[in-house]
């Protein structure tokens, strides 16, 4: 039999989709002024310069699956954080925790692949990296003071 240090815990699955998709709209607003505003130049110059190689949704499309996936990492950030309240406890130190391994498997992965197969500048990969880092971070934060048990 497991000693209560390690003694299981349910998951509050409502608030931690609800807190989960306040952490969404953080990361989509940060992400958005990332991609909108700090590396628009690059990320235009990026698209002029592959011409119809690249061929991104319309707009609206674009925003909605940015939507989704944000909102998908806020779940995710959450999720993770609500795992480790167990061994962990809760606050802040478990929740940039939980951030760090969401932005671990989520951007910094991806952008290792890109950078192997050549698809985007550096400039922007770092951009994005740094951005999705602090919207991350930022929004599990959130997600977790927001989560309760």
């Amino acid at each position: 039999m497991p000693d209560d240090h390690f003694r299981r815990r349910q998951i509050n699955v409502k608030r931690a989709v609800l807190s989960g998709f306040v952490a969404g709209i953080f990361i989509f607003i940060i992400t958005g002024i990332t991609n909108g505003a700090v590396l628009s130049a690059e990320l235009n110059a990026w698209l002029q310069h592959m011409g119809s190689l690249v061929r991104p949704p319309p707009r609206a499309v674009a925003m909605s699956l940015w939507a989704i996936m944000c909102l998908i990492f806020g779940m995710v950030g959450v999720w993770i954080y609500a795992g480790m309240r167990p061994r962990y406890g809760a606050g802040l130190k478990p929740a940039l925790r939980a951030g760090l391994l969401l932005w671990l498997a989520s951007k910094l992965a991806v952008a290792l692949d890109f950078v192997a197969l050549g698809l985007l500048p550096g400039r922007i990969i770092i951009g994005q990296l740094i951005g999705g880092l602090v919207a991350i971070m930022i929004a599990t934060v959130v997600g977790a003071r927001l989560y309760k048990e």
